[in-house]
């Protein structure tokens, strides 16, 4: 039984990062579980930032926020960017720390919609330029040209 905790904080912003391994958490099949915890603030439209948390046990990632959006349950365009590697709002000590929740992202169900979320996001750009089309050829139509 042990515990390793890294802990590094932002003086004077409360924000910390903190990195956990344990190794008297184990699974079904005897393997080591290790949580690891990375908080970031984000500059958002609000005075005051975001903290943005991401955990990561070794398998699954989950991920919160601090604005409305995530306070409500919802995706939040804070979480969506340091996921897709955007660190311009991160006010934190801590923007090269995008790249490893990168990684840590991969093979994780969540990384699995997100690029759904993107091919979705690419369709609907796609539509809405066939319906901003559309409209400009009834506008047309409409004044008899």
């Amino acid at each position: 039984m042990g515990c390793v905790i890294a802990l590094g904080c932002l003086l004077g912003s409360g924000l910390c990062r903190l990195s956990v391994k344990a190794s008297d958490s184990q699974d079904n099949n005897n393997k080591i579980k290790s949580m690891q915890t990375i908080i970031f603030l984000i500059q958002g439209g609000s005075d005051e930032p975001y903290e943005v948390n991401f955990n990561f046990d070794g398998q699954n990632m989950s991920a919160s926020c601090t604005c409305q959006a995530g306070q409500n349950g919802q995706v939040c365009k804070h979480r969506l960017e340091i996921l897709n590697g955007v660190s311009s709002k991160v006010i934190s000590n801590n923007k090269t720390d995008t790249k490893q929740v990168a990684d840590l992202l991969k093979g994780t169900p969540i990384e699995n919609k997100l690029t759904q979320l993107k091919e979705a996001e690419k369709e609907l750009e796609a539509v809405k330029k066939k319906v901003d089309s559309t409209k400009k050829e009834v506008a047309k139509i409409m004044r008899g040209l």
